[in-house]
Formats: C-alpha cells, structure tokens, sequence
C-alpha cells in the first residue's frame, strides 16, 4: 500500500471515530480506492514523513 492509499484509509477511519460521520468517511475510503493507480514521482515522496507520524499515531485505528 502507497502513502496516499495508507493515508486516504487512516483518515477515514479518523473520520468515522472521531465525528461518527459515516458518509464522510466512506467517501475517503472511495478516494482510497481510486487512489491505487497512484504512482509516486518524486523521491522523497511528499508523503513519506506525514505517513510515518500518521501510522505512528494512528494505526490502532487500522486493526480492530
């Protein structure tokens, strides 16, 4: 999984346990998916550090 994808999944997880906004969160979890054809361009990737502070503090929310 890509840092977009990874952060696109987290963030409508955020979504979904924080403001409890089903909707919202299932639209994140939709741009998550068309996300997959992303191809990072750029070295470093923009994403890399927001990524590791994200699964860093986050991905408990990723595995229930």
């Amino acid at each position: 999984m890509h840092n977009l994808e990874y952060l696109l999944l987290v963030l409508s997880q955020r979504i979904r346990s924080e403001t409890g906004n089903d909707d919202l969160a299932d639209a994140a979890v939709q741009f998550a998916s068309a996300s997959h054809d992303y191809i990072p361009s750029r070295e470093p990737e923009p994403l890399a550090e927001m990524h590791k502070d994200w699964q860093r503090r986050f991905d408990k929310l990723m595995h229930r």
